[in-house]
């Protein structure tokens, strides 16, 4: 990109000669991965065409190339005073000085810029976390997977938390919320009893608030008491039964607890509160093939293996439709399915 505008620029200015050469050998130097001798270069053109703007960028992204940051900085300035408004530099003087820490000299840079990554991740540094996450959001949706955007969504997303953590705990102690973000920190430290006691002492002062007894049936469930989880997930469909959560939940534990035919209802009525959730479609299948369903069973599996192809859940959806079809005597159907089982069950291991 540099190097077009570089072209474009000398279109509209007349550099020396001399100051060409050493663009030139810059540029060649540069590729050939010999970034000092670059260096040299674009900084003899420089001298020799204090006022040509691409041999002062072209000589700031050699800097960048090499880490030094600090050095970037000058050059870079001058080309905007000598081509101001350019995109690309204002983008690469924001990280010049992000990465020396200097978040709050980056920001103007991506802003003039529109660059909203470099934003985000300057706006986390200054603690402007709100306007962070929406910069990073916004980065996100085109770089979906860029790692250095997701550390910084998810550190932003973090310490915001902890921020409206603290000041609930801080403003409103003994409140129904404020015995819940207690419950969640000690879930998060394993400590379960007392995340017990948290959540207990939230339902107390507010027994209908929305999220409790699933929270506090997820818990039970994690220890493996399922009784006092069924009991939980029931409380919370009867406040919300629009919840795909907690009715999946419920459905899931119900089939443990041996209840089949409820547990295949409920897990029905997941699926159509949130259709086509893998879990929820697993469970469907291995409740339906249990009470004797085995249309039922098929079409769960079926569909779960439109939904996701790779999965270990979509490993154990071709098992099942192998049973199925080995009970109802179809040979061919059963060894196509199996030998999708071992196909699937070998990619998901390897990537584990």
């Amino acid at each position: 990109m540099m190097h077009i505008l570089l072209v474009l620029a000398m279109g509209l200015q007349s550099p020396s000669a001399a100051a060409i050469e050493h663009i030139q050998a810059g540029v060649a130097a540069d590729r050939q991965g010999q970034h000092a001798a670059a260096i040299d270069e674009f900084r003899k053109a420089a001298d020799l065409a204090p006022d040509f703007a691409p041999a002062f960028i072209d000589l700031g992204v050699a800097y960048m190339k090499e880490s030094r940051y600090a050095d970037a900085v000058a050059p870079l300035q001058k080309a905007l005073t000598l081509q101001p408004g350019t995109a690309e530099v204002q983008e690469m003087l924001g990280y010049a000085w992000l990465f020396q820490g200097y978040a709050s000299r980056a920001i103007p840079c991506f802003e003039a810029a529109k660059v909203k990554g470099g934003l985000g991740i300057a706006q986390v540094e200054t603690g402007d976390l709100a306007d962070a996450i929406v910069n990073l959001q916004a980065a996100l949706r085109q770089h979906p997977t860029d790692p250095d955007l997701l550390f910084y969504m998810a550190r932003a997303a973090g310490l915001l938390s902890r921020q409206a953590g603290d000041t609930l705990l801080a403003d409103d102690p003994n409140s129904a919320r404020a015995h819940q973000a207690l419950a969640e920190n000690y879930w998060a430290l394993q400590r379960y009893t007392d995340a017990e006691n948290q959540y207990q002492a939230a339902l107390q002062i507010s027994p209908n608030l929305g999220g409790l007894h699933l929270a506090l049936g997820k818990l039970y469930a994690r220890n493996q008491d399922l009784q006092k989880a069924e009991e939980e997930f029931r409380a919370e469909v009867k406040l919300r039964p629009g919840s795909a959560e907690a009715t999946y939940r419920l459905g899931e534990t119900l089939l443990e607890n041996g209840k089949i035919n409820e547990a295949a209802a409920e897990l029905g009525r997941a699926n159509q509160l949130r259709p086509n959730m893998p879990q929820t479609l697993y469970a469907l299948g291995k409740a339906e093939s249990l009470a004797g369903n085995d249309a039922g069973a098929e079409k769960a599996w079926t569909q779960l293996l439109t939904v996701e192809k790779d999965s270990d859940l979509a490993a154990k959806a071709h098992f099942g439709l192998a049973s199925i079809y080995r009970r109802q005597g179809k040979a061919q159907d059963a060894a196509r399915e199996m030998k999708a089982f071992e196909t699937v069950n070998a990619r998901a291991s390897q990537s584990h």
